[in-house]
């Protein structure tokens, strides 16, 4: 018995590091904001094993140990398999509104993709059919293995190529089924484990030697920059979890945002410098000649530099060297350059050094923080004349709404809020972004700007911003302190010789607008004319996209279209255009509207039909109908996957990276819901519990846990956010498990009383809890857009007390 709890812990770490790699795999071969899909697609697997063995439970006991090697294998290889089959479906999310046949590829990868964890899952539940007595314990091995595997995967990240992270999850499902078949006792039991591990070497082996490759999409940057003729990645790729960089040379690669269509200045040769195959930076070749930087003074980003003379100057997102270049261009007093990801730091300091004019090297004006933005701002006490945001995310992705499911905490009130706070008298925030049709996101960001100040006490907000516009981008202007005369002349000038047409500065007037890159319509003048001197509420509600000042209970910046509108288009002749628009929100509710159904087809329905056969083995000791018991499985189900899911985006904040986040509140929520497992025996016939339902007091107190975070984890976020990563990853761990450990005890609990009395249940209740976590995981996503991180988690805790409330009435003391 000990062999096979081993084997699942070992099993259990390879599915959730499937789960993580997924994750990567998909940042690089669409966006990470896919993840919701990705966990959804486990839970699927894992609901639709508890229906086939409650099917077949009778047959599954009797040939326990082959059943448990079969699925075993068939998990290890498919997982490698399913990815590579999935990337052969001509699926487009830019044509589910032209072609109805995309929601059916849709649905298609979606059960490929589960294909494995369906394997995986059958063999955790068949452990759980053979041994119900010893639920606590398996419960245990099988939520500290993942917990492990989730830490494990992203470490391992550092050292191997994203594709052949596959190769590990594989490795490590075949290692469980050797374990389990370590039966010393028998010579053919070793026969068939050498063969076994034979074919095991043999496959991994294979892979090893023709690695897996990635298709990215022809959407993203990287795929469109790659048909120029002479495009070709250069050697230098390197990766991590926070991205794959890899960097690419071609005679027409010149990439310039925001520059005036009237610059007749030369633009020296770049290299593309690409993260996860999109989000672009330009490396510039630079030999010292600041002359030859001409062309960035007819950007709209250098318009902050003619307000300020030599600055000292924090650029966020150094990237490439872009910013830093026009910043020595303009004979700043300081640079600082915050970068999160080390490895571009290296890449352009070592590799690139000579090509870029040594702006990184160590000895250089610039000086390089290496730190999460917020972080950054929460541990510096310098106050500087500007802080420059230029093009933080990339044309293709803001073009084609593939951010808005993402959760970004550098665009939200507070987050403005604390720039501000870092501005020296005078100062000036500077932030240029992408420009999108119709207008909406330059908007909702001068919406933030007027927000923050007013939040600050700053009733002159109105003499305190500038919005200027190009033909393809936007710069928004925060000042602390008004600007005068003098600068809204220098602000008409700059656009005037650029062709910019200005869209707000104190006084401005209708007809100063729209005169360049025109519009049929002033709608830029007109919105921001709203936001500060009209009903801004009635504004807001009457816009056909969501336009409410983005904040860190819904840092959902990039997410403009409402379900309305969205309902609206779908409607009517605007349908056709809805993918120019954005396609990710209405992908989210493709998704969720699958989950359901595939859940109600492969879960549910099975169960109810199998429902006459299953009452005849219900034991005649307890009267009462085993239905309401199952639905408590459904609470804990539903309740669990809210909570994990709303905790990843309530700690990306803390975190900053996708993947480390995901990595440390699954480790934090499944290694001490594993712990919970184990102890809940004792924890059951402990003194003050012998007597009474255990189940209410554990609920209880994740009830409690869940509303004092609710109201403290801002606060202990902003004090954390100093501190290094690997501090902030412990102090994420040891947050999350006290929480976690209650919610790890009413899952065992409940299968106990099911063994004792309703055994033949336990499969389903197994099933149903799979598939609440289904549709839990993507609607969690839903439900925070809409409503936010706060309204998710309360949402949990209500479910959960549901589920005490059920308890109440059922429980049985042994």
């Amino acid at each position: 018995m000990t062999r096979y709890f081993f084997s699942v812990a070992l099993l259990s770490s390879s599915i959730i590091g499937y789960e993580i790699v997924l994750v990567r795999l998909f940042s690089i071969s669409q966006w990470h904001h896919f993840a919701h899909m990705v966990i959804s697609l486990a839970m699927l697997g894992f609901g639709f094993s508890g229906t086939v063995i409650s099917l077949t439970q009778t047959w599954l006991k009797r040939h326990f140990h082959n059943t448990y090697t079969v699925c075993g294998s068939i998990y290890s290889i498919s997982a490698m398999g399913c990815f590579i089959l999935h990337q052969h479906i001509p699926f487009n999310p830019l044509m589910l509104n032209w072609q109805p046949r995309q929601f059916l590829l849709a649905g298609i990868i979606y059960l490929i993709l589960s294909f494995p964890f369906f394997f995986g899952a059958t063999c955790i539940g068949t452990v759980l059919l053979q041994f119900p007595h010893k639920v606590d314990r398996l419960y245990f091995f099988d939520l500290f293995g993942s917990g492990i595997g989730a830490l494990g995967s992203v470490f391992m990240m550092y050292f191997i190529p994203p594709a052949q992270n596959l190769i590990l999850v594989t490795t490590l499902g075949f290692c469980s089924v050797i374990i389990a078949n370590l039966d010393g006792k028998r010579m053919k039991n070793r026969k068939k484990t050498i063969c076994y591990f034979a074919f095991a070497s043999l496959f991994t082996i294979y892979f090893l030697l023709n690695p897996v490759s990635i298709v990215v999409s022809p959407y993203k940057r990287l795929s469109s920059t790659l048909n120029f003729p002479d495009a070709k990645i250069q050697s230098t790729t390197r990766y991590s979890p926070l991205g794959l960089l890899q960097v690419v040379e071609s005679a027409s690669i010149r990439a310039v945002p925001g520059l005036s269509l009237n610059s007749q200045h030369s633009i020296p040769p770049q290299l593309g410098l690409f993260t996860d195959a999109d989000a672009m930076t330009t490396i510039t070749k630079f030999d010292g000649d600041l002359s030859k930087l001409a062309y960035l003074d007819d950007t709209m980003s250098a318009l902050a530099y003619h307000l300020i003379e030599n600055p000292n100057v924090l650029i966020v997102g150094a990237g490439g060297g872009t910013d830093v270049l026009n910043a020595l261009y303009h004979q700043s007093n300081t640079i600082g350059a915050v970068e999160m990801n080390p490895q571009i730091i290296d890449l352009i300091r070592q590799e690139y050094a000579d090509f870029s004019g040594q702006i990184y090297a160590e000895n250089s004006t610039v000086q390089i923080h290496i730190a999460e933005i917020r972080a950054f701002i929460n541990t510096s006490a310098k106050k500087y004349d500007l802080i420059q945001m230029t093009m933080l995310d990339s044309a293709s992705a803001s073009g084609t709404g593939t951010h808005n499911l993402s959760e970004n905490y550098l665009y939200t009130v507070e987050a403005l809020s604390l720039l501000f706070q870092r501005l020296a008298p005078g100062g000036v925030i500077s932030i240029t972004r992408w420009l999108k049709t119709p207008p909406r996101d330059m908007i909702r960001l001068f919406a933030m700007a007027v927000q923050a100040l007013e939040k600050m006490g700053n009733r002159t907000a109105k003499d305190q911003l500038v919005l200027v516009r190009g033909w393809q981008t936007g710069t928004l202007l925060i000042r602390n302190g008004k600007f005068d005369i003098k600068d809204c002349a220098t602000i008409q000038r700059f656009c005037h010789q650029r062709s910019f047409d200005t869209v707000y500065y104190p006084s401005i007037s209708e007809s100063e607008a729209n005169l360049y890159n025109q519009l049929i319509e002033p709608t830029y003048f007109r919105d921001t004319q709203s936001i500060l001197f009209g009903d801004r509420q009635q504004f807001f509600d009457q816009s056909p996209f969501n336009i409410y000042p983005a904040t860190d209970n819904r840092p959902y910046f990039f997410q403009s279209l409402r379900l309305s509108s969205l309902i609206h288009m779908m409607r009517t002749n605007y349908r056709n255009s809805l993918s120019f628009v954005e396609w990710g929100y209405p992908l989210l509710i493709a998704t969720l509207i699958q989950a359901i159904l595939a859940g109600l087809g492969m879960i549910l329905l099975p169960l109810f039909l199998w429902r006459n056969r299953s009452k005849t083995s219900v034991k005649p000791t307890h009267r009462s109908s085993p239905y309401p018991i199952l639905f408590y499985f459904l609470c804990l189900g539903a309740g669990f996957m809210l909570v994990e899911i709303a905790f990843i985006q309530k700690f990306l904040l803390l975190l900053g990276q996708p993947i480390y986040t995901v990595a440390t509140v699954f480790c934090g929520f499944l290694t001490f819901s594993g712990l919970g497992s184990l102890f809940s025996t004792k924890f059951k016939n402990s003194r003050l519990l012998r007597h009474r339902n255990p189940i209410l007091f554990s609920i209880g107190i994740v009830s409690l846990i869940t509303c004092l975070y609710l109201q403290f984890l801002p606060f202990i976020f902003s004090r954390l956010t100093i501190e290094s990563d690997i501090i902030k990853i412990i102090f994420s761990v040891c947050l999350i498990g006290p929480l976690a450990f209650f919610m790890g005890i009413p899952f065992p609990l409940g299968i106990d009383l099911l063994r004792r009395c309703y055994p033949v249940f336990i499969s389903w209740a197994w099933g149903i809890n799979g598939y609440t976590s289904v549709v839990s995981a993507i609607l969690a996503t839903f439900l925070a857009i809409t409503f936010g991180f706060n309204v998710v988690i309360l949402l949990a805790a209500t479910i959960y007390l549901l589920g005490a409330w059920i308890s109440y009435y059922y429980w049985v003391p042994e």
